[in-house]
């Protein structure tokens, strides 16, 4: 019944170019049901025999690579990079499978969506985070050691951001009252309760476009 269905959507979609898009959310559909019934769609009957191989070589690879390096795996730094980047990539390949099954491949839809908006929102914004960035390391930098350079100074304010030192780098700048308390005050409300508010609902409204 499976292979039937799909015949018959490719017959269609050879027939006339306006119907392929409906013939792919069937397809898709047809594919659900038969996961779920028990059956395995047409389309991955030769999926296992390609990917399967190449993820128990590289598994085994791998557990071959860490047993003769043994402690040194984590210090020798060419070969941890081209390892993990290996690793990683052979992993992250397999996302492309899980189109075939619409409810797996949620996360990539949304990431198509959303990740566009959001780099441009980024883009908005990434003159204010510098410049308050700067002025932190300028009042603070000399006595503060949270705000000693750029560097120092973004972690610190990207942590703040996330809510993970907020009270540690309160108590670091009781010293400056009350500038140091207005310099996280107006911070906290502008990029935590604005811009990473705006953030998430860019996320969500991505995940509903996706939905549909």
């Amino acid at each position: 019944g499976v292979v039937l269905c799909f015949a018959n959507n490719g017959n269609s979609n050879s027939n006339s170019n306006s119907n392929s898009s409906f013939n792919h959310r069937i397809r898709a559909r047809y594919m659900v049901n038969a996961i779920l019934e028990g059956q395995i769609p047409v389309h991955l009957q030769s999926l296992a025999p390609r990917v399967l191989p190449v993820v128990l070589v590289d598994f085994l690879y791998t557990l071959r690579y860490v047993g003769e390096k043994g402690g040194d795996v984590f210090e020798d730094g060419s070969y941890r990079m081209i390892l993990g980047l290996s690793t990683a990539g052979m992993w992250f390949s397999l996302v492309q499978y899980l189109e075939y099954f619409p409810r797996f491949y949620l996360l990539i839809w949304t990431l198509k969506t959303g990740l566009p908006r959001v780099l441009q929102f980024f883009i908005g914004i990434f003159p204010f985070f510098i410049g308050y960035s700067l002025l932190g390391m300028t009042l603070f930098g000399d006595e503060e050691e949270l705000f000693g350079d750029i560097q120092s100074t973004v972690c610190t304010l990207f942590s703040v951001v996330n809510g993970d030192s907020v009270l540690d780098v309160f108590n670091a700048l009781k010293y400056a009252f009350p500038v140091g308390d207005i310099y996280l005050y107006v911070y906290i409300m502008i990029f935590m309760y604005v811009v990473l508010m705006s953030v998430i609902a860019i996320v969500e409204e991505a995940f509903f476009d996706s939905l549909r």
